[in-house]
């Protein structure tokens, strides 16, 4: 499997869901990070298929991406962990994604 090398990232995530539930969390807890996507934990569920636009930042870089949500599971905490899957980010968000994956492996 050719998984990208990714990078533990706790910020902030404003989420607004463009498909599936109707009551979306507007924030989300990123947990890592790569140039594919990220892992959020959300209070709200969301299901499977469900398609997303993210915000976020990266030091000063603001960072808006659409994303899907390919897998949900239940953390111990009644939380939800959601694997999302970036869809069509830009050169410029990715190099900037890839450089603070890069800086942190470092440490």
């Amino acid at each position: 499997i050719a998984v990208p090398q990714r990078q533990d990232m706790r910020v902030m995530i404003r989420v607004d869901l463009s498909s599936g539930a109707a009551g979306s969390p507007p924030l989300a807890i990123s947990e890592n990070i790569s140039i594919s996507g990220m892992l959020l934990e959300t209070t709200g569920e969301l299901m499977q298929g469900d398609e997303m636009n993210c915000a976020f930042n990266i030091g000063h870089n603001a960072i808006k991406v659409a994303a899907k949500v390919m897998r949900v599971d239940r953390a111990p905490s009644g939380r939800y962990r959601c694997g999302v899957k970036f869809m069509n980010l830009d050169v410029r968000s990715m190099i900037v994604i890839e450089h603070y994956v890069k800086s942190r492996s470092k440490t």
